[in-house]
């Protein structure tokens, strides 16, 4: 039927139009290369913001060694490495007036 449709079109443009080569397309094809076009673009977008939070937690794992690094260098040189003792007191009750200086 498909075929049959397409050789009266070709026949009835090439009567009115002989100069110009009947080119045709169905839909559904366009269809299909523009889902595959959002396939690919929904991959990259999945590894890219992979990427994104390796990154972001690699500079997360940083900053705290940095923040660490500085911490232990304190509390080396005698100055008093203080936490907050409402999230300590449940935690370590008997041991919370040591952190004080």
């Amino acid at each position: 039927m498909e075929q049959a449709a397409l050789a009266k079109l070709s026949a009835f443009y090439k009567v009115y139009n002989p100069d110009f080569p009947f080119e045709y397309k169905f839909l559904d094809d366009d269809y299909q290369a523009q889902y595959i076009a959002e396939k690919r673009v929904a991959a990259l977008s999945r590894y890219f913001s992979g990427l994104a939070m390796l990154i972001s937690c690699l500079g997360l794992l940083g900053l705290t060694a940095s923040h660490w690094k500085k911490e232990v260098k304190r509390s080396a040189s005698g100055r008093c490495w203080v936490l907050p003792a409402a999230i300590l007191y449940g935690c370590f009750p008997d041991h919370i007036s040591c952190l004080y200086c």
